[in-house]
Parts: structure tokens; C-alpha cells; sequence
């Protein structure tokens, strides 16, 4: 009993020491923010669990400013130049190398994997290489054609639908969650899934990233507990996004026989064709591929359904939006077939519109840490110990009144050369990041949320149905949001209805 009662003593005035060091003898202590977030994480935490902490953050940027610690060892930024000191290629090493990600909370999410998300720096150069073939603007373009294929598919199910079931309303979220699905792993590993035939159904594995996601946010908390806690770490099984879906059949075996195909001209185009091109061991690493394969598939289920989402909502939230870029498409184009990957990029308004999106309701609303060098580095012309967590929180830059007009507003007027909007700072939107680890796949976000948005509006008069909450965008979350249903009424396009019916 009296053991017991000095491990309690012995933990409590460990508790209490570090509260006290991390208050008042921090090398941080100077930065602004508030005490609790000097004294603990706990507050983060909490946020965290509750799914408020991007506008908990955004409040702290708004009282404190451009830098505010929000942790013992951790410092969120929304000062422009924090993009090229944090993310650049010369951020520190005598201005010659960029930051290396943030551990505790990338070994937690991705277990090592030493795939595109988690590898350093080296190992990520290599990859990308390869990856970037693959991402690139003119290779995506060659594509389109997949793409269509299961958006004109998932419209040809809609309508049907509609039809058969004699209802005017429903849930998109689902239907776009499974084209995102079959279509990423067609272009990943030649496969998909059957999921657009599930129509109003969401596939198993877009439910379960969506579970998969949550349970993870929850579980990189728990690398910040103080390190007399930490024990507790070593409890629980692993969470990471691998274990959790890696093994779920449709995925795992799919991967799995497509790897073993490594020299089927028959797939050659496919993602995970341009990953083993590369003759050095650390890229043909079987483990690597088939972790970046799964990152591949999944990346987008989880985030892109729900920026489509947004970007329909918006529109539909002010008609004149809505009726502005349905305009643009009907007048410029006679036919769904019309519309491809190519012809969209030629839609400036609606251009205008999913740029907009990409500001206001950000596929990714949290910070992508860094981890400052043992030696320090310069941000923002301050110098920052060794071993601080830095990042820039993406939704308080995009949402702040330092750098918009009206942020809250969803106004593509401000991407179109509006006067009223002269003096937002767009320098700031950086939604894929800037530097060596700006996301890959950027082009095929933009492209294919893009090419569905139109596809979308070209085939059905749309309204937005009264059981849909005013705030609907302003999801919860913390890296990336938690979205919820978004019920339309639907009604096929007197020109589309005609065209698909037989003379």
C-alpha cells in the first residue's frame, strides 16, 4: 500500500514539474497563446475528440495572431512566409533541405510504412519520382475516358432510380463516394470494385475508411500523453490505416494479385505500373508498393466525396451560382460525352467555383507537421528550437479575415477578377501544400471533382432539399472533415432526358 501511495506522489510531482517547466522555463514560453495550451495538450486534445479543433485553433489565430503555441511543443502558423520556412525546399541545413514530417502522429496513422505519406525525405524523392509520372497533368488527361465511364454510369443508375423508386430526393454523398472508389482503383490497380452498381449503397471499404479515419485521429492523441503515461501507448493494438484496411479482402487481394501481375502488358497504365519501373530495390520494395497502392485507392474516398459535396452545396445554396454554372455547361457543350477531362479545364466559372471550394471547405482542415531540426531553424525570421512541432493550420488561413474578404462567404466572384475582392491575399492558398512533399495527386483532385461537378449539373435540374442544415459545410473533424448526407432533389435535364430516350 505504501508503494503505492509514493508512485502516486512520485507521478503527481512529475505531472507537476513539467506543468510548471512548460509554463514558465519552455524554451517557447515567449511565443503568444494561451496557458492551458502552454501547460497541456489536454485542452487539444478534448477539441480533437469533440471534432471542433479547426475552429478552436482558427479562435486562437484570431486572438494571438500569425504564430500561436497551441502545445507545449508546438507552434500553428498562418504568416505567409511560414509556407516556404516550414514546407520549402530550403527551410533548413544551411537553407539546403526541407523539414522532415512530424513522427508521432505519421507512425501512429501509417505504422513505418515508409510509403508516400510517411517516408523521409530520401525515400519519398525516389518515389515520387515514379509517382509523378503517373500524376502528371498529361498522363491523368489520357485517362479520362476510365473516369467518365463510371460517372456516366453512377448518372445512367441515378436516373434510373429516381424512376423506379418514385422519389425526387436523395443522398449524393454515397453515390459520388463509390465512383471515387471504383474509379481510383481502376486507375491504381486496373480493378475496381462493383461499387457504382451499389448506387444509393456505400461501398464496405468507403464505410469503413470513414471509421478507419475517425479511429485514427482519436489514436494519434495518445502519442502526446505526458511521458509518465506513455505506457499506455503500448496497450492498445495498432490503428494504423494498413492494419485497419490493408487486410479487408476486396482491397488486400486485389493489390496483392495485381503486384503479382508486375509484367502484364495488360495493366501497364495503371498507377502501380509507374511505381515498379524503377530498377532500385528501395522502390520495388513489395511492401512499399502495396502500401502506396492502398494509399492510392483510399486516398480520396474520404476527402474528395466531401469537397464535391461542398462544391454542390455552395452552388445550390445560391441559386444564381448554381444557375451560372449550369449555364456555362449547357450552353457550351450538347452532349454528357462533351464533357471530359480536356473540355473542363476550359470552364471558367465553374473553375472559379471549385477553386472557391478548395478555400471554403478544404478537403484537409488540419496542420501537416513538420519537426524542426536538432540544431533549429528559422521561421518566419524567429528561431525555433530543435525538436518543435511547426505547421500551418489550413483551415485558419483559408478562413481568416487577415487575408479575405468576407472568408465565411463561399464567393467565386473573388476568382474571377471581382473588384470587391481585390485585396484578398491568394498567395496563401496553397490547399495541396507547396515545396518537395506537395501532395502528387494534385491534379487528379482537381480534374476529377471537376469533371464529376459538371457531369453532375449537366445531367440533372438540381434543388437544395429544406432538411439539409444551414451549416451544413462547416463539418466537424480534425486532419480532414467529418461530412454528413447531403439530400438534393433531382430531376433529369429536359435535353439529357430526350437525348437518352429512343426516337
Amino acid at each position: 500500500m505504501f508503494s503505492v501511495w509514493i508512485l502516486c506522489v512520485g507521478l503527481a510531482l512529475t505531472l507537476v514539474s513539467n506543468l510548471i517547466y512548460d509554463i514558465w522555463f519552455h524554451p517557447l514560453r515567449e511565443y503568444p497563446g494561451p496557458r492551458y495550451a502552454a501547460a497541456s495538450r489536454i485542452w487539444y486534445s478534448l477539441h480533437v475528440f469533440r471534432g471542433h479543433h479547426k475552429n478552436a485553433i482558427k479562435r486562437l489565430h484570431d486572438e494571438f495572431g500569425l504564430v500561436v503555441r497551441i502545445a507545449p511543443n508546438e507552434l500553428s502558423y498562418i504568416d505567409p512566409r511560414a509556407w516556404e520556412d516550414i514546407y520549402g525546399r530550403s527551410a533548413h541545413e544551411n537553407r539546403t533541405a526541407a523539414l522532415e514530417k512530424e513522427l508521432d502522429f505519421f507512425e501512429t496513422a501509417f505504422n513505418n510504412s515508409d510509403s508516400l505519406v510517411d517516408a523521409n525525405s530520401r525515400d519519398f524523392k525516389s518515389q515520387k519520382n515514379n509517382a509523378t509520372r503517373a500524376f502528371s497533368n498529361g498522363s491523368l488527361l489520357r485517362r479520362s475516358p476510365t473516369m467518365a465511364t463510371y460517372i456516366d454510369r453512377s448518372i445512367e443508375l441515378l436516373r434510373t432510380y429516381l424512376s423506379d423508386k418514385q422519389v425526387s430526393t436523395i443522398d449524393i454523398d454515397p453515390w459520388i463516394g463509390n465512383i471515387v472508389l471504383d474509379t481510383h482503383a481502376k486507375l491504381t490497380i486496373s480493378q475496381d470494385f462493383g461499387a457504382v452498381e451499389l448506387g444509393p449503397i456505400p461501398h464496405t471499404l468507403v464505410t469503413n475508411m470513414h471509421r478507419a479515419v475517425t479511429t485514427i485521429q482519436y489514436c494519434t492523441q495518445l502519442q502526446y500523453l505526458p511521458h509518465a503515461l506513455k505506457f499506455l501507448t503500448k496497450l492498445m493494438p495498432s490503428r494504423d490505416i494498413f492494419t485497419v484496411l490493408g487486410k479487408i479482402p476486396p482491397l488486400g487481394t486485389a493489390i496483392a494479385k495485381r503486384i503479382a501481375k508486375e509484367h502484364d502488358e495488360s495493366v501497364s497504365q495503371d498507377f502501380v505500373s509507374h511505381m515498379i519501373q524503377d530498377s532500385e530495390a528501395d522502390v520495388r520494395n513489395i511492401a512499399t508498393v502495396r502500401s502506396n497502392a492502398t494509399v492510392f485507392v483510399l486516398s480520396a474516398v474520404e476527402t474528395l466525396p466531401g469537397f464535391i459535396c461542398s462544391i454542390l452545396y455552395y452552388l445550390l445554396e445560391t441559386p444564381e451560382y448554381y444557375k451560372a454554372a449550369s449555364n456555362e455547361l449547357r450552353s457550351r457543350f450538347g452532349s454528357s460525352a462533351e464533357i471530359t477531362l480536356q473540355s473542363t479545364q476550359q470552364l471558367e466559372y465553374l473553375g472559379a467555383c471549385m477553386r472557391e471550394g478548395l478555400r471554403a471547405s478544404p478537403p484537409a482542415v488540419g496542420t501537416l507537421t513538420r519537426r524542426i531540426p536538432p540544431q533549429g531553424a528559422e521561421v518566419c525570421g524567429r528561431f525555433v528550437p530543435g525538436g518543435v512541432t511547426v505547421g500551418i493550420h489550413n483551415w485558419s488561413v483559408t478562413h481568416s479575415e487577415r487575408f479575405w474578404t468576407h472568408p465565411e462567404r463561399f464567393r467565386p466572384e473573388r476568382w474571377t477578377g471581382d473588384g470587391d475582392y481585390a485585396d484578398d491575399l491568394r498567395s496563401v492558398f496553397n490547399p495541396f501544400g507547396v515545396g518537395p512533399r506537395t501532395c502528387v495527386a494534385r491534379h487528379l483532385v482537381l480534374l476529377e471533382a471537376t469533371l464529376i461537378v459538371a457531369k453532375l449539373l449537366f445531367a440533372f435540374d438540381m434543388t437544395l432539399d429544406p432538411k439539409n442544415c444551414g451549416d451544413w459545410p462547416v463539418h466537424k473533424g480534425h486532419f480532414v472533415p467529418t461530412r454528413g448526407s447531403l439530400f438534393i432533389g433531382l430531376k433529369p435535364h429536359l435535353s439529357e432526358k430526350s437525348a437518352s430516350t429512343p426516337a
